[in-house]
């Protein structure tokens, strides 16, 4: 019963949009709430959320928030990691999280990091290569502010190092060349940059 009770609140909305939940349920839910914590108190598997207290069994931002995200809020996301970092920021624990980050165990394969996380190793490794020709797929391809910052992370430190990057519309952004591929097959390049051209021009020369 505890088992099952468990996964369903990992599914259930605290309240919905038919606000099932009123503010006489909810009191009597944080009633329940403090009488459980008093009940679990000495148990050495169980950790709550508290303010004073780390939960070794959540992620660095849920002991921020004292909480877990909503999945079904995805789209406010990005706003509360903006939110978040500003946090860590103010609080100057910036460097203490970064190698904490760098010294967690990444698992077998990655296993243990998200998929974004998998992506920005990726790159870092891609990074040590110095390759002459850099794909970024699936991480800092987009038009948000972020992305950009990071492609000119990227173009500081690998200057000879060819990027490609985007597939849509309005992503190409600052590129050099923007490549379109028609209906037909047939690849189309333009120049969207003239010092590139002539960067290109003086290289070819020489």
């Amino acid at each position: 019963r505890e088992t099952l009770l468990t996964l369903a609140f990992g599914f259930v909305q605290t309240r919905d949009r038919l606000d099932v939940l009123d503010q006489d349920r909810i009191d009597r839910l944080m009633a329940c709430r403090v009488k459980a914590r008093e009940m679990l108190k000495d148990r050495e598997d169980f950790v709550s959320f508290d303010e004073d207290r780390f939960s070794p069994g959540r992620s660095v931002a849920e002991n921020i928030l004292n909480a877990k995200r909503r999945f079904d809020r995805r789209s406010a996301w990005k706003v509360l990691s903006e939110h978040i970092e500003e946090a860590i920021r103010a609080a100057g624990l910036r460097d203490d999280l970064i190698r904490l980050g760098l010294s967690a165990p990444a698992g077998s394969g990655g296993s243990n990091l998200s998929a974004t996380a998998r992506r920005r190793v990726a790159l870092v490794r891609a990074m040590l290569k110095r390759p002459r020709f850099l794909i970024l797929d699936g991480l800092a391809g987009g038009t948000d502010p972020a992305d950009a910052a990071l492609r000119e992370v990227v173009r500081a430190e690998l200057p000879e190092t060819c990027l490609i990057f985007a597939a849509s519309d309005g992503y190409a952004g600052s590129a050099d060349i923007e490549i379109r591929i028609g209906s037909d097959g047939a690849a189309r390049a333009e120049w969207l940059q003239p010092d590139a051209v002539q960067q290109e021009q003086r290289r070819t020369l020489q």
